[in-house]
């Protein structure tokens, strides 16, 4: 699935263990290690939870997990995985000049001369 952000927003519905005072997301990349990215504080007037995750690198296979921690710091353990998902961005636009020379009609193509987000190449 082709996607146009470079982000990843993780949604979950709370646990229902009685005592998570925060979650703590995991994420794999390519099959590798799972890395702690991020913690949420759980809240007892919330029911639902929303996490925008850092950039994410194209090509890349992705998996998530959200563990719930209580108050004695254990793991719970009804952790939530987010299925993996390949991210396959949209390619960034060409940044070209385009020039057309009426007497011969044609079209010219060349490398701008200044970059997408200003100032010089």
């Amino acid at each position: 699935m082709a996607v146009d952000s470079p982000f990843k927003t993780l949604w979950w519905a709370r646990s229902l263990t009685t005592d998570v005072v925060r979650y703590r997301i995991d994420q794999q990349v390519d099959g590798g290690d799972w890395e702690t990215i991020a913690y949420v504080w759980a809240r007892a007037d919330q029911w639902d939870y929303q996490y925008e995750t850092d950039t994410l690198d194209d090509l890349s296979e992705y998996a998530w997990r959200i563990t719930p921690i209580d108050s004695a710091e254990n793991a719970c353990d009804d952790p939530v995985e987010v299925g993996s998902e390949k991210i396959v961005r949209t390619p960034d636009a060409v940044n070209c000049e385009v020039t057309f020379n009426s007497p011969a009609t044609t079209v010219t193509f060349s490398e701008a001369s200044t970059s997408v987000f200003g100032g010089s190449v």
